[in-house]
C-alpha cells in the first residue's frame, strides 16, 4: 500500500475513534444553526404550510409532505420535521443501502432467528433456501420482517446494516432520523420525520431495481422445500400492502407502507400523471389510511402547477460511493453476528465509530462533508401524546 494511502487510512481511523466518543449536540430536528430548518424556513413550522391562496388538504395525518419527485420542490407540508415513529417505511432506506450490495441470485439458508422475527412475516422456514431477489420481494411487498432479517444477515448482520443506513441517512442529509431496527419495528430512540422519509423515497425511486419491486401489486414466494429429491418446490401468493397499488389508483408507482402500534399507519407514496411524478408522505395517519392517502394524492395533483412551492427536498451531501462506504465500514467494524441487537450499547458505539470514520476518510480524500445537524424535540405540537425518548 502506498505511504500516502496508509497515512490517509491512519488519519481516518484516528479521527473516527476521536469523533465516536464526542457527545452528540442537541438542537431542533432538521435544523442548521446557520441556515435554519433544512428544506427552507417554512419547513420549521409546527402546523400546515401551503402557498397563499391555496386551500389545505383535509386533516389526513399528524405529519405529511407533498413534493415533486423530479425537482424536489415541496408544495405543502404539515410539521415535516416532527419526530415520529417510521414503522416499515424505514425499509425504504434499508433497501436503498442493501440493493447495491447484494446480488439477486445469491442463495441464503434461513435460520430460526429469521423465522422468529416480530411483526409481519412472509413465512420463511428454517433450513429452506431463498434467493436475495425473493427476499427483497418479500420485504417490499408484504413488508416481511423475517425476509428483512435475512437480508441484514447476508449483508453482515443487523449492526452493520444499521451502520450503513446511518451513513446513508447522513449522506442524504436526513438529520431527523435515528435508526435502531432496519425492519422499522418500534425501538427506543428510533424516530424519523416526513421530510426524511421523503428524502429516502425520492432516492430509492431513482433506483430501477427498487422501482421494479414496489410497482408490483402481487407476486409469489417459495414454500417449504420438497421432501423428495428432484421434486418441484411449491410457492404461494403474496401481495403488496399498498392498497392504492392493489386498487389501481391512477398513476400509482409505489412506494412503501408501514404500521406499528406506536407509529400508527405511515406511508410513502408516488404517482405519475401527465408526465409529472408527485411524492407524498403521511405519518400517524388519521382515520382510514387508504382514504387519507387518496385524499392527499388527490389534493397534490389538483393543486400541482397552481401553487407556489413552500420548500425543497435537499440533494445529497458530497458523494461517497456505496462501495467505498461499505469497504470503510468493514475496515472499522467487522460484520455483526446475525441477530445482534441494534439497540445495544456495543452496537451503538459500533455504528457511531463507523460513520465517523467514513466521514473522516472522505475529508482526508478532499470531500466536503456537511457537519451534523443537531436534534430536538421531547414533545409533540400535533395534539398527540408526547413520544417519550427512552
Amino acid at each position: 500500500m502506498p505511504p500516502s494511502r496508509r497515512r490517509a487510512l491512519a488519519l481516518a481511523a484516528a479521527a473516527g475513534l476521536a469523533l465516536a466518543v464526542l457527545p452528540l449536540a442537541a438542537s431542533p430536528a432538521g435544523a442548521d444553526e446557520a441556515t435554519g430548518p433544512i428544506g427552507g424556513q417554512l419547513m420549521g413550522a409546527p402546523g400546515v404550510v401551503v402557498a397563499p391562496g391555496v386551500h389545505p388538504p383535509p386533516d389526513v395525518a399528524a405529519s405529511w409532505l407533498v413534493a415533486d419527485m423530479d425537482s424536489g420542490l415541496i408544495y405543502g407540508a404539515k410539521a415535516p420535521h416532527t419526530l415520529l415513529r417510521p414503522a416499515s417505511t424505514l425499509k425504504t432506506l434499508t433497501a436503498l443501502v442493501l440493493l447495491p450490495l447484494l446480488k439477486p441470485a445469491t442463495v441464503y439458508t434461513a435460520t430460526l432467528a429469521d423465522t422468529q422475527m416480530q411483526g409481519t412475516r412472509v413465512g420463511m422456514v428454517a433450513g429452506a433456501t431463498y434467493t436475495v431477489d425473493e427476499l427483497f420481494r418479500a420485504m417490499l411487498l408484504p413488508s416481511a420482517n423475517d425476509a428483512t432479517h435475512a437480508l441484514e444477515t447476508i449483508a453482515g448482520g443487523t449492526g452493520r446494516t444499521v451502520a450503513l443506513m446511518a451513513a446513508e441517512a447522513r449522506h442524504l442529509q436526513a438529520g431527523d432520523t435515528t435508526i435502531k431496527d432496519p425492519s422499522g419495528l418500534d425501538q427506543r430512540g428510533q424516530f424519523s420525520s416526513a421530510y426524511d422519509l421523503a428524502l429516502f423515497g425520492r432516492a430509492a425511486m431513482a433506483m430501477p431495481a427498487f422501482c421494479a419491486y414496489v410497482v408490483v401489486p402481487r407476486s409469489t414466494f417459495p414454500g417449504r422445500m420438497p421432501k423428495k429429491p428432484g421434486a418441484a418446490r411449491a410457492s404461494f401468493a403474496i401481495q403488496s400492502l399498498n392498497r392504492l397499488l392493489l386498487e389501481g389508483y391512477p398513476g400509482i408507482i409505489g412506494v412503501k407502507t408501514g404500521y406499528t402500534s406506536q407509529a400508527g399507519n405511515t406511508f410513502i407514496g408516488a404517482a405519475t400523471r401527465s408526465g409529472h411524478t408527485l411524492l407524498v408522505v403521511l405519518m400517524h395517519t388519521k382515520g382510514n389510511a387508504d382514504v387519507a392517502e387518496r385524499r392527499l394524492l388527490n389534493w397534490a395533483f389538483d393543486n400541482y402547477g397552481r401553487a407556489a412551492p413552500v420548500g425543497e427536498l435537499v440533494g445529497p451531501a458530497a458523494p461517497v460511493s456505496e462501495s467505498a462506504s461499505a469497504a470503510t465500514l468493514s475496515q472499522v467494524r467487522p460484520p455483526a453476528a446475525a441477530g445482534t441487537p441494534a439497540g445495544s450499547s456495543a452496537s451503538l458505539l459500533g455504528w457511531l465509530a463507523a460513520v465517523a470514520a467514513a466521514g473522516a476518510l472522505a475529508v482526508a480524500g478532499g470531500a466536503v462533508v456537511r457537519s451534523s445537524r443537531r436534534r430536538r424535540r421531547r414533545g409533540s405540537p400535533l395534539g398527540l401524546a408526547p413520544l417519550r425518548r427512552r
